[in-house]
């Protein structure tokens, strides 16, 4: 299941870079890619050699009815959200434009500068056959990624019973967001999710559940639950690989790629640094290291950042309370139940603190992606726990579970009763921006276009295939 969670992770990053760079830099890529799969090829033989018994394929299939049913309604019927306007936006310009894709706004030329591998393996197929088939293929698509990741997760599983358990919990874990909304004072409209919203100073602080994750930005979703599951559950193969897949998941999300940090330096740290010595890390990984840093890099220099107490709306005490109920309190249960991760746990819990002091984004995007991975860990901390534990134990975590999952599931709720409307899903960027408010409109430009005058070029050879010369 290694070589289908990297491929899967892999493809859409390569397709990007076959049709968006020049060819210099298609050629870095076309290297790492055969160096990728000699190695990939070898890792298959020695897997042959050594089959490993597993068991039929019809044992999982609560795990695929899961993600078939969480992916059908927060992805095949997702709900009207800004979040799903940009998504839509960037869909739609990907099916109706040459790549790499070019836009006039206002009379002035931008070029799309997004983390895509989500987005192009759908929009490639409306592209070749039908704009029909975007939908349907976003769903295959996500609900593919979901099923690996929770089969790399939850593969040594022996009951129908257990998959549906893990599956659940995975999905609908989340922080005590009720708790610190009844501390702070904030709860409202217990029916309505805007009550969750307690943290200190709207558009400081969010970290929210797996399935919210789906609902609103599916792209940083999968790149976490894929990336942690291969370095939780295949650490040896994880280091052997451990830059590749980190530059290939900075395609998918650069800020989840930040959270990945405490779990890939404990298995560096486990495996020793020896094993990381390997052709797809040392060589195959920085050829698609520079192409995919000069992208991603273009026109970065506006976004907004401070430290979380340089906000108006910073106060300490809420401050705390976020960091004790959104994490520290179950990362100290779980230094107690499992002995053998108090390493990763205590690392987990310095990096959470940390990354908490810092604001990244209107909306925070470094906290609230960075912390994608630590929730999809906690996640499966949990169900380790209430699969080995009994009495008071059990009865402590299933409590902490109906709590927290509480307000996942209203949101879920409320997120299916406001469906998309037809237009939103025509959406273009012009659109998108023009509904945000004025002061936001070129924060969010600049996250995802870039002026074709500021193009980057090296040495006199543009990065991007068809625009121009650039700086």
């Amino acid at each position: 299941m290694f070589i289908v969670g990297l491929t899967y992770l892999a493809l859409p990053v390569f397709a990007l870079a076959f049709t968006f760079f020049s060819m210099p830099f298609v050629v870095l890529t076309a290297v790492a890619l055969v160096i990728i799969i000699f190695c990939l090829y070898n890792l298959h033989l020695s897997e042959h050699n050594n089959p490993v018994q597993v068991r039929s394929f019809a044992k999982y299939w609560p795990l695929l009815l899961v993600s078939l049913l969480v992916i059908y309604l927060c992805v095949a019927l997702p709900f009207d959200s800004h979040c799903w306007r940009r998504h839509f936006a960037t869909l739609n310009l990907l099916v109706e434009t040459a790549w790499p894709s070019v836009l006039d706004l206002d009379g002035e030329m931008y070029f799309l500068r997004y983390y895509l591998a989500w987005f192009i393996p759908p929009t490639l197929i409306a592209k070749v056959f039908d704009q029909q088939l975007l939908i349907p293929a976003m769903f295959v698509w996500t609900a593919s990624g979901l099923f690996i990741a929770m089969l790399l997760a939850f593969n040594n599983l022996r009951k129908a019973s257990h998959f549906f358990v893990a599956a659940l919990i995975f999905l609908f874990f989340s922080g005590l967001d009720l708790i610190g909304a009844w501390l702070t004072g904030h709860i409202a409209n217990p029916l309505t999710p805007h009550w969750l919203h307690w943290w200190p100073g709207e558009r400081l602080l969010s970290i929210v559940s797996n399935v919210s994750s789906l609902q609103y930005a599916p792209q940083h979703a999968l790149t976490v639950y894929l990336t942690t599951c291969l370095f939780l559950f295949n650490r040896q193969l994880a280091v052997k690989y451990g830059a590749l897949i980190l530059i290939v998941a900075t395609m998918w999300s650069p800020f989840c790629v930040v959270g990945l940090f405490p779990i890939a330096l404990y298995s560096l740290v486990k495996e020793g640094w020896k094993t990381a010595l390997t052709p797809q890390n040392l060589l195959a990984a920085p050829l698609l290291a520079i192409p995919s840093f000069l992208y991603l890099t273009q026109g970065m220099g506006q976004i907004t950042h401070m430290f979380t107490w340089e906000n108006d709306n910073f106060s300490l005490d809420y401050f705390l309370v976020f960091l004790v109920v959104e994490f520290l309190l179950l990362l100290g249960i779980f230094y107690c139940f499992l002995k053998n991760d108090r390493p990763l746990i205590a690392l987990t819990a310095i990096f959470m603190c940390v990354i908490c002091m810092y604001k990244i984004g209107l909306w925070n995007d470094l906290i609230s992606r960075a912390a994608m991975p630590t929730i999809c860990i906690m996640s499966i901390w949990m169900i380790k726990c209430l699969l080995n534990n009994r009495g008071w134990r059990r009865e402590l975590l299933i409590a902490y579970m109906c709590i927290s999952s509480m307000p996942v599931l209203v949101e879920l709720v409320v997120g299916i009763n406001t469906p998309l409307h037809q237009a939103t899903r025509a959406a273009t960027f012009k659109l998108y921006l023009h509904l945000r408010p004025d002061h936001e409109r070129d924060i969010y430009r600049n996250q995802n276009l870039v002026s074709v005058g500021s193009a980057r070029s090296v040495y006199g050879m543009p990065l991007m295939r068809g625009i121009g010369t650039g700086k």
